[in-house]
């Protein structure tokens, strides 16, 4: 009997570890710590760029310089269906713009902005579609951010860039530093929609009421160009899709099946609850026989 039992407690043991090993999704960081990153000057100044396990900065003088990296091999692939991006970053004066560089697969490449209505009702230069000065916190569900538009121009994101199979490949990043912002940012991930919230440090929706304090001849980046200027009015003000509803959204959704195979919360203690029952059934048997 007590070897019975052995059997069946080491059993319950393994199934439990193979249900929290299987459910087990992996965020991605979008600006790793030991990335290398490459700057481009603007008008004689650059951006400096101070990475630490806490927190990333980008910080120049004046103009438009930015800062990227690509992550060559070690690219992130995402379901659009299945993780959020959540960030939370401070733009210290002036303004920034902070880009996704995306592959489809198969060579082709674009490149998309954080700088889309998904974030709301936000203060932003209407000529360039830089974000003004303030704190901004939150979550976007993939599925909302390949189906927002930019704020520069209302462009759409790269449909081409979504995989056959619902994915994302992001491939690298890059931010900017305008009129002397200092860019800070705590965090920049790709988290599955069952585990996104909006960062604790962060306010759960962007200040919006920082006028932006870049000049207008300096209003000429924007994604990748940052010598084309646009007078595009703000069409923010239309948009209903906000940081706060868009982070209610990811907690209230009930955890789901992964794309690697991840099971969610009810499912491991559904699988700890038969395990259990299971021994409890070999008890009963075994002291009945042996009675």
């Amino acid at each position: 009997m007590k070897r019975i039992l052995a059997v069946s407690f080491a059993l319950v043991l393994v199934l439990c570890m193979s249900a929290f090993s299987v459910s087990a999704a992996e965020t991605y960081e979008l600006i790793p710590v030991d990335a290398t990153w490459t700057t481009v000057p603007c008008e004689g100044y650059d951006v400096t760029v101070n990475v630490t396990e806490s927190e990333a900065v980008f910080s120049a003088d004046a103009y438009w310089p930015c800062a990227e990296t690509q992550y060559g091999s070690n690219v992130i692939k995402v379901s659009v269906d299945d993780y959020s991006l959540v960030y939370d970053f401070n733009v210290d004066t002036g303004n920034t713009n902070i880009n996704f560089y995306l592959s489809d697969g198969f060579g082709s490449s674009a490149t998309y902005t954080i700088c889309n209505n998904t974030l709301g009702d936000v203060t932003y230069d209407a000529g360039s579609g830089d974000l003004a000065a303030g704190n901004y916190a939150g979550v976007i569900k993939l599925s909302d951010f390949v189906n927002s538009t930019a704020f520069l121009g209302s462009s759409p994101f790269p449909a081409a860039m979504i995989t056959a199979d619902n994915e994302l490949i992001f491939t690298g990043i890059q931010v900017y530093s305008v009129s002397g912002a200092t860019v800070t940012i705590r965090e920049l991930a790709l988290v599955p929609n069952d585990e996104a919230t909006v960062p604790d440090n962060g306010d759960e929706s962007s200040d919006a009421d920082v006028e932006s304090s870049e000049p207008a001849v300096e209003s000429s980046e924007a994604s990748d160009d940052s010598s084309v200027e646009s007078d595009v009015e703000s069409s923010a003000a239309t948009t209903e899709s906000s940081t706060a509803s868009s982070a209610a959204d990811s907690s209230a959704a009930e955890s789901s099946e992964a794309e690697e195979g991840g099971l969610g919360t009810g499912a491991i203690i559904a699988i700890v609850v038969a395990a259990v029952a299971v021994i409890a059934v070999v008890v009963i048997v075994l002291v009945k026989k042996k009675k």
